[in-house]
């Protein structure tokens, strides 16, 4: 499946409890980067931060955590270069 846009895929993610947004201000220097070890480690859903310290701009982290995240996100495009291979 395909996304127009990064917050289409977020919000397809958020229904099916593989991303949760967060509200709560973090710091993006070490806080996120340790959120984003121990998220990858276990497995955990993507995460959106909407209030990085510091930051205009939210931040996304472990978004391609998972084998299972990164064959939905990219399923097309791996159908694509399936065909592509098939040709050669």
């Amino acid at each position: 499946m395909g996304f127009r846009s990064l917050a289409a895929c977020v919000t397809s993610l958020q229904r099916e409890g593989e991303a949760v947004v967060v509200d709560h201000p973090v710091d993006p220097h070490l806080e996120i980067a340790e959120i984003q070890r121990r998220l990858f480690r276990a497995g955990g859903p993507a995460l959106l931060f909407r209030r990085p310290r510091g930051s205009s701009f939210p931040v996304l982290i472990n978004l391609y955590g998972t084998r299972r995240r990164i064959e939905r996100l990219f399923a097309d495009t791996l159908e694509r270069v399936g065909r592509l291979v098939e040709l050669t």
